[in-house]
């Protein structure tokens, strides 16, 4: 089956493709399940590149290969351009070209890809399996232009099948009801497992996208409102430009107050589950507003829990509907000294083990997949 989204390179190279860490984490959850099921994935990455690239083909394993199309390199903001438009105009030839006719093909729900799939489809006739993680024209919250609100709800609107990141989206969403399934995260139970850091303090993490004045700032925000018993860890991706505006805040934070904030860069793979095995809670602090809340499902959630640590998070309609829900510790809104006033009254003795959620989802997520596909 072909899967496409934009997908590391898995070996070292000094490509510099382009792709979102939290969506290759749960497309590598996904294709692993089709394996166990007994289906070859073969995904198409249209990753732009920053150095001049053509099309590679590299083994992940037996069933598993990653196809990364050509791409124009890029220096500044209008090379870029560019460099987006060449591995759009690879994409179309290669669904063009390269599948057959009336094929059933997954693909993670992006923008700048929409036009490709949908002459693509007209085409060949493809049977679409859409991934849809999160509706971008209403995580806009200064307001999506209508062209581009049109054509998102067309290519949903124009999917055979869908995987949705929660029933909220299932709802709104699919509209004719069709065949779909929920997979809100990374389902898989590690097994590797850490002792959490027993230095006297409680470790605090959020792992995520690192974005100007958006959660993980709120997340230093929140160790004002905490002493020295508390120590939040930052770790994740994000611009250049950003995570120096994350750094100078947590130095001018680490400057005055008790609770100390650090930076420990990006974790992936083994490193990323021992680091969160090691802390104690989870955070996630999302923004009150309810638009953005129903459009998205924060996957990390699902790792969290996975890897055993207590969850706090903003409450929202979303998560309070989700099966997740009893092992939630929710903050009315993204206060930070409402957030550390939850934090402080946690009882970790007596709650309830989340991985035991976690497993019932992946077992309820290899039995549905088989409908699916």
């Amino acid at each position: 089956m072909k899967y496409i989204l934009e997908y590391p390179i898995p070996v070292d190279n000094d490509e510099g493709r382009y792709f979102v860490l939290s969506a290759c984490e749960k497309a590598k959850y996904i294709y692993t399940i089709l394996n166990k099921k007994g289906i070859n994935v073969e995904i198409i990455s249209p990753s732009y590149a920053k150095k001049t690239s053509f099309t590679r083909t590299d083994r992940i394993n037996h069933s598993t290969v990653v196809v990364s199309g050509f791409s124009l390199g890029w220096r500044n903001s209008c090379s870029k351009v560019f460099s987006r438009i060449s591995v759009m105009l690879w994409l179309l030839f290669f669904l063009i070209f390269k599948c057959r006719r009336k094929e059933t093909i997954l693909i993670y729900h992006g923008v700048q890809n929409i036009p490709i799939f949908l002459i693509a489809k007209w085409i060949k006739k493809f049977t679409y399996i859409l991934e849809v993680e999160e509706i971008y024209s209403m995580l806009d919250l200064k307001g999506a232009a209508p062209w581009r609100i049109r054509l998102e709800e067309h290519m949903i609107n124009n999917s055979d099948r869908y995987i949705f990141a929660s029933k909220q989206l299932d709802k709104e969403y699919n509209i004719t009801r069709r065949p779909s399934i929920i997979i809100s995260g990374n389902y898989s139970i590690p097994s590797i497992l850490r002792p959490k850091l027993n230095d006297g303090k409680i470790h605090i993490v959020y792992a995520g996208l690192i974005e100007n004045e958006k959660v993980a700032f709120k997340s230093v925000d929140i160790a004002n409102w905490l002493d020295s018993r508390y120590h939040i860890h930052i770790i994740g991706y994000g611009n250049t430009s950003d995570i120096e505006l994350l750094k100078r805040k947590i130095h001018n934070k680490n400057s005055s107050g008790q609770c100390k904030v650090s930076y420990d860069g990006v974790k992936t793979g083994n490193e990323y589950i021992s680091y969160l095995q090691q802390c104690h809670i989870g955070i996630c602090p999302l923004t009150s507003d309810t638009r953005f809340q129903r459009a998205c499902f924060p996957s990390k959630i699902s790792s969290y829990l996975s890897n055993g640590l207590i969850v706090v998070t903003t409450k929202n309609r979303v998560l309070e509907e989700s099966v997740y829900k009893d092992f939630l510790q929710f903050v009315e809104n993204e206060d930070p000294a409402n957030f550390a006033k939850v934090i402080k009254n946690i009882d970790f003795i007596n709650m309830l083990n989340p991985r035991l959620c976690v497993m019932q989802e992946d077992i309820r997520v290899q039995r549905e997949i088989d409908l699916l596909i």
